[in-house]
């Protein structure tokens, strides 16, 4: 072997070790959650956001579009009670399953500035209320409280409690929460992965209309960024 083959060889090397070591930290999922559950895993997702960045991509069979950032600019702009005036953070989003298409939006309120942590890393949710719609009927409400972040969610008729989940792969990674689980007297019904590029867990008896629905307001999280400090 030449030098030159050499070096192509431990160039080649290290592109590989740091694309097995550079990346971004990911969500374990809780066991009760994992064990027999469908991971929907996203497809073509941008690292970057903002009004000027297609953030188009796809969730297994779901397609999310025109991501608008800049939704709040718009009179009519109005997720779960928060008005164009009265919000920090706001976006919609289409999600596609199938032929049945679901209109999706988010709406944040906060008393303490977020920031977002580069290189696939969380968000710090601060003293921040979120909710999120997707048609009718289906909605997702968080609100943190210093280091605590409680939650639920309302799908039709139905009420679910949503927790957050901090453990992730990689012992460096402080921050919390990695993403949030859904839960059902007691039972597992599905999780969100917030880390980037994100994830879904849906558990058994989870399909259908339901399914979407949950999936949707799931996408509502894993396009939440906060406010950055000036």
């Amino acid at each position: 072997m030449n030098k030159r083959d050499l070096m192509g060889l431990l160039q080649l090397a290290a592109v590989v070790s740091c694309a097995a070591a550079c990346e971004g930290p990911r969500m374990v999922p809780p066991a009760d959650v994992a064990e027999g559950a469908r991971v929907l895993e996203t497809k073509d997702r941008s690292s970057a956001s903002g009004m000027l960045v297609d953030e188009s991509f796809t969730l297994d069979k779901y397609a999310v579009t025109e991501v608008d950032r800049d939704a709040t600019s718009k009179s009519s702009f109005s997720i779960g009670g928060y008005g164009k005036s009265s919000t920090t953070t706001g976006y919609t989003y289409q999600f596609a399953a199938g032929s049945d298409k679901y209109k999706g939006g988010c709406g944040s309120v906060s008393k303490k500035q977020g920031f977002s942590l580069g290189g696939g890393g969380s968000v710090d949710w601060g003293n921040t209320e979120v909710t999120c719609e997707c048609g009718k009927g289906s909605k997702l409400k968080l609100v943190g409280k210093g280091d605590s972040v409680t939650g639920s969610v309302n799908l039709d008729d139905d009420e679910y409690e949503l927790t957050p989940v901090s453990e992730t792969d990689k012992s460096s990674f402080a921050s919390s929460p990695a993403g949030f689980r859904v839960d059902a007297d007691g039972k597992a019904q599905g999780a969100v992965e917030t880390l980037h590029p994100g994830r879904v867990w849906l558990n058994k008896g989870v399909e259908g209309p339901k399914a979407d629905k949950l999936s949707c307001l799931f996408v509502g999280l894993m396009l939440y960024v906060p406010p950055r400090e000036d």
